[in-house]
């Protein structure tokens, strides 16, 4: 089983972003495929991982933040602040 570090007080504030993001483009990602696409960057990711973000449940790191960021065309900044 995987082991991600979960939060235990409030939830993130990014990952319904990520999860419309995902959806947003054309076609839409799945959860896998963004997954997959984090791997392509060097970052060990799976579908669960991602839903755990989506979900607030866990926080991501700089530098799954920042690959994020360039699969989206945008900045991490810009993920963190909206």
């Amino acid at each position: 089983m995987d082991s991600y570090k979960t939060k235990n007080n409030s939830k993130c504030s990014y990952g319904k972003d990520i999860a419309l993001l995902r959806r947003s483009c054309s076609p839409p990602l799945s959860q896998l495929d963004l997954a997959l696409k984090l791997q392509m960057a060097g970052i060990s990711a799976n579908d669960h991982m991602i839903s755990l973000i989506e979900n607030g449940e866990l926080d991501a790191d700089e530098a799954v933040l920042h690959a994020l960021a360039r699969i989206f065309h945008t900045s991490a900044e810009t993920l963190l602040n909206d």
